[in-house]
């Protein structure tokens, strides 16, 4: 199977492709060499550490395959991950590096491959200069492979969900190629030779594990469908063939997500659940929001600066509002100058044409996650991973046309200068990268970082108190839960927390309070209860702490049920 990968996409291939990619993945690894040891974060508890189903392999099939979860390839490297591993975490990060090193090849194989699906073409070729065509290729994936922006999808370890999908994305858009590049070279026969079929079926099978890897996998077809338009010659009728194996696939994945057997009223409000992320935000609040955090990630491409795990992002509800009504103006400009080169090269197969297409790829690779479906965090980092392909692409066929048009009109320093003035900037991202990276070294670290970069934000305060909790350092704690609690009042995990640890101060008045403070926000809160039993317990008020675990078992905390009974026994 590899010599069949390697013969299919590599063959023809310029005999630099070797050194390219080694110096990719050297890169690589020397931007995210001092990840090995950095710690499991945030969602990685409930999702690896916390989740029995990467432990057990039935487990993992019953709750994955069985209820059809859209993540189960994901889920399953886990699984192998902690086979071999346990939850060491430098075998969870050699995997996700090597993931990322994979799609960066994949990245420069891509654009390599557009070329020579392109010189295939009758028409006027992209760019005659070999040397000039791979340097496109290798730039795009050095900047890919460097850039800090992609630490969250790659340091951060649940987020392997997004650098896998990608990969397997990335797959089966380059298989494809080859396979429309190779039937286009040999169009003259009748049938394409079985070699051929196997690119077709690998491209496929690599497609469907990218959508049972993520969400962010269903504009695969919808990618393809505009690539195939936008670098192939031929039949619409045979276009349309190739492509309506992966759109069948993406609409079967959808009707299972969205649980055909249910009647059309039960199967609607599913729908609307399914398409909400723990928010009541409004599809449009979410959509007018986006428009500014789209303009946010180009930024963060061309500015890697300020950075931030959990940023606190301002809720838009107002199209008018100048800040969206300048993102949407900008945006479409973006958009329209990228339909322009698409128009502008109908006729001719110019170096526009790329970087039209690595527009198009940024804002498309964005549908999922920026459109019409709420998410709670409006923003993350990792959400500009895949569409940053596009991105990459895009600035560095603009840098290299830009370069063509000034080598004849401009000074000869110009074409000189812009190979190591790339390879400059290159260095100065890797090593941003692995400054980044010193931020996710472990809890204590990154929150820190967060409280820094969004000290308005309740949810850094507290994740920072619960680190500082957990070594122990109550007062430490304390202070960043009071100041969790300052900023939303009606936080009752920072109460619970707090009055955690004003009891192991011996402080039990102070911890009773904040137990009661937590209740009165929710009365029906089981833990406030549990935690309030136990400090009257150990504080010698028995009957208060019965009385408490019984409020809290009757609401379904087991831990309360069984200190009752042995209360109970013992009286």
């Amino acid at each position: 199977m590899i010599k069949f990968m390697k013969d299919s996409i590599i063959k023809n291939l310029p005999d630099k492709i070797f050194f390219h990619i080694l110096l990719i993945a050297l890169l690589g690894l020397a931007a995210y060499s001092n990840t090995f040891n950095s710690s499991f974060h945030f969602d990685d508890e409930p999702n690896i550490i916390d989740n029995p189903a990467i432990k057990n392999l039935t487990e993992l099939l019953e709750t994955q395959v069985v209820s059809l979860n859209n993540r189960f390839i994901g889920y399953l490297t886990f699984y192998l991950n902690y086979r071999l591993n346990g939850l060491d975490v430098t075998g969870y990060h050699i995997f996700n590096m090597a993931i990322h090193i994979i799609n960066a090849g994949l990245v420069y194989l891509l654009v390599l491959l557009t070329f020579n699906a392109l010189c295939l073409s009758d028409k006027t070729t992209l760019i005659d200069n070999a040397g000039r065509r791979n340097s496109i290729a290798l730039f795009s994936a050095l900047f890919f492979v460097s850039h800090p922006v992609q630490t969250q999808a790659v340091t951060y370890i649940v987020q392997r969900f997004t650098s896998l999908a990608t990969m397997f994305y990335l797959l089966s858009l380059v298989m494809y190629i080859r396979f429309r590049s190779q039937q286009s070279a040999i169009s003259g026969q009748q049938k394409l030779p079985a070699p051929r079929y196997r690119l077709y079926a690998v491209s496929l099978f690599s497609a469907i594990l990218a959508i049972k890897t993520k969400e962010i996998s269903f504009t695969l077809p919808i990618m393809m469908a505009i690539y195939e338009f936008m670098f192939f010659t031929g039949k619409i009728r045979k276009k349309i063939l190739y492509l309506m194996p992966f759109f069948i696939v993406m609409f079967l994945v959808l009707l299972s997500l969205a649980w055909i057997d249910k009647p059309f009223e039960e199967l609607t409000a599913d729908l609307e659940t399914k398409t909400r992320t723990e928010t009541d935000m409004s599809r449009r609040d979410y959509q007018l929001t986006q428009l500014r955090v789209i303009v946010s990630y180009i930024r963060l491409i061309f500015f890697p600066i300020n950075q931030n795990f959990d940023y606190d992002y301002p809720i838009y509800n107002s199209f008018f509002n100048s800040d969206v009504l300048l993102s949407f103006i900008f945006l479409l400009s973006l958009f329209g100058f990228a339909a322009y080169l698409f128009y502008s090269t109908r006729h001719t197969l110019h170096p526009a044409r790329l970087i039209s297409f690595g527009i198009s790829w940024f804002f498309i690779a964005l549908a999922v996650e920026s459109s019409i479906i709420p998410i709670v965090d409006v923003i993350n980092e990792h959400r500009l991973y895949l569409p940053s392909v596009g991105g990459f692409i895009a600035i560095t066929a603009s840098v290299f046309s830009i370069a063509d048009k000034l080598k004849n009109s401009g000074p000869m320093i110009i074409e000189k200068a812009i190979i190591p003035v790339l390879f400059l900037t290159i260095i100065g991202l890797t090593s941003a990268t692995y400054a980044r990276n010193m931020v996710w070294q472990d809890e204590l670290s990154l929150w820190s970082d967060v409280v820094k970069e969004s000290p308005n934000k309740a949810r850094g305060y507290y994740n920072l108190g619960t680190t500082y909790q957990d070594k122990r350092q109550f007062d430490m704690a304390i202070e960043n839960y009071t100041k969790a609690v300052s900023i939303n009042p009606a936080h009752i995990k920072a109460y619970i927390n707090r009055g955690n640890a004003y009891d192991e101060k011996k402080q039990p008045y102070k911890a009773i309070e904040d137990y009661l403070k937590a209740l009165s926000i929710n009365p029906d809160y089981a833990d406030a209860y549990f935690n309030l039993g136990v400090t009257c317990f150990r504080n010698g008020m028995i009957d208060n702490a019965i009385s408490n675990f019984r409020k809290a078992c009757f609401r379904g905390n087991q831990k309360s049920c069984e200190s009752l009974k042995q209360l109970s026994e013992s009286r």
